[in-house]
């Protein structure tokens, strides 16, 4: 340890020293110039947008049989209606004798002449 306090250096090979330090990593500038610029593209959002495009089509698929189903109820409502006319004017027509008394009780309508069911 005496031997290194008793080391001196001339000033050239100071100077060396010194030079030696401002080498890289000693040697860097304090204020550094940056710029960053960041882009976001979902390319992969967890399939949030092809769920929604299904729903959709669900939705619209449910809208398209609940209509058809609502179409067929009415028509078999209707059927039912008219079936149950037809049974009631042909049961009303059995208890009668003649086709022509059949018109009368349903509301005292005469058969025109040229009527199938006219008696004579």
């Amino acid at each position: 340890m005496e031997v290194c306090r008793t080391v001196t250096l001339t000033p050239l090979e100071s100077a060396q020293a010194l030079a030696e330090n401002k080498k890289f990593p000693f040697k860097f500038q304090r204020n550094l110039f940056s710029l960053g610029a960041q882009l976001s593209i979902p390319v992969f959002n967890g399939f949030q947008r092809e769920r929604r495009v299904q729903e959709a089509a669900a939705a619209r698929n449910d809208a398209r049989y609940n209509e058809r189903a609502r179409e067929l109820q009415l028509e078999t409502d209707i059927t039912a209606a008219c079936l149950n006319l037809v049974a009631a004017i042909v049961g009303r027509a059995v208890e009668f004798e003649s086709p022509k008394e059949t018109f009368q009780p349903l509301g005292g309508v005469e058969c025109p002449n040229d009527c199938p069911h006219r008696g004579p």
